[in-house]
């Protein structure tokens, strides 16, 4: 039956919004959970750029040569940030924004092109269906790993699966 996905669709970005309601991203500090860059986007950038950060790194930016994030034209997006619109950014979140380009650009988007199909985006996927057990990233539906599920479930090289299971702990991690 169609109703409980078609149901979990549209219900899934009003929960999301009312969990994540009023949460600002930490301060990292020896020891302190690092600084949720996608929660950092959604507020200081995307009321001008796209929603989501993905869709700005994929029109906007590429990687260099030392695998910095840059833009098409070649500035260095930390460098930019400094001084980007007066936004008012800590060096800590600078460094969060800048990373989180990087790696994003370094997986070539493969969640986009292989599962935001079925499974909406990486963060929200992630931060709802997936946890952290003995340092292992679990399904919390199957309590299964998800490395051994994507196995065959997702059609991935073990490259492009290395990259997803990388990014879907980084979306715990810094929940």
């Amino acid at each position: 039956m169609r109703i409980a996905p078609i149901l979990l669709a549209a219900i899934l970005p009003f929960w999301l919004l009312a969990v994540s309601a009023g949460e600002t991203p930490a301060q990292p500090a020896s020891g302190a959970k690092p600084i949720d860059a996608h929660a950092l986007y959604e507020q200081k950038c995307g009321s001008c750029h796209t929603k989501h950060a993905s869709g700005l790194a994929q029109r906007s930016l590429k990687l260099d040569a030392e695998k910095q994030a840059v833009t098409n034209a070649g500035v260095r997006v930390d460098k930019l940030l400094v001084e980007h619109k007066k936004t008012a950014l800590s060096d800590a979140e600078i460094k969060a924004l800048t990373d989180q380009f990087a790696v994003m650009l370094g997986t070539g988007f493969v969640f986009q092109k292989k599962c935001a199909g079925c499974h909406s985006t990486g963060l929200d996927f992630a931060r709802l269906y997936l946890t952290i057990k003995d340092g292992e990233l679990i399904s919390r539906v199957h309590d299964t790993p998800v490395a051994k599920l994507l196995e065959t479930h997702a059609r991935l090289t073990e490259t492009q699966l290395k990259t997803v299971v990388d990014m879907l702990r980084r979306h715990v991690e810094t929940k």
